[in-house]
């Protein structure tokens, strides 16, 4: 009886935990694409220059690229952000963030 009610506990309790955000298509590929950016740079050596440039190529202007610790100009909720630590050809870490906005 007592493994019956706590079984039953337990299911309510799974049960009320909130549904996670469904992931649609269009942040999928925006989240490889980020991804695919960092992977490059990391493999070929990081040019903040060529880096920005990269960034509105794959994303237009609703994206921005992130070098150290600087204020981020997007807000809300509709921001995905992917993010490394590159080494740069000195061996120091460089932390580079991409956020694009969704439209």
């Amino acid at each position: 009886m007592e493994a019956a009610l706590s079984l039953l506990v337990m299911g309510m309790m799974l049960i009320s935990l909130p549904a996670p955000h469904p992931v649609t298509l269009k942040e999928l590929q925006i989240i490889q694409q980020e991804n695919d950016l960092l992977k490059i740079w990391s493999a070929k050596g990081f040019e903040e220059v060529s880096a920005r440039q990269e960034v509105i190529m794959a994303f237009g202007n609703n994206a921005e690229l992130v070098v150290g610790e600087h204020a981020v100009a997007f807000s809300g909720n509709n921001v995905i952000s992917s993010d490394a630590i590159i080494l740069d050809n000195s061996l120091n870490e460089v932390k580079v963030r991409v956020l694009v906005q969704l439209s």
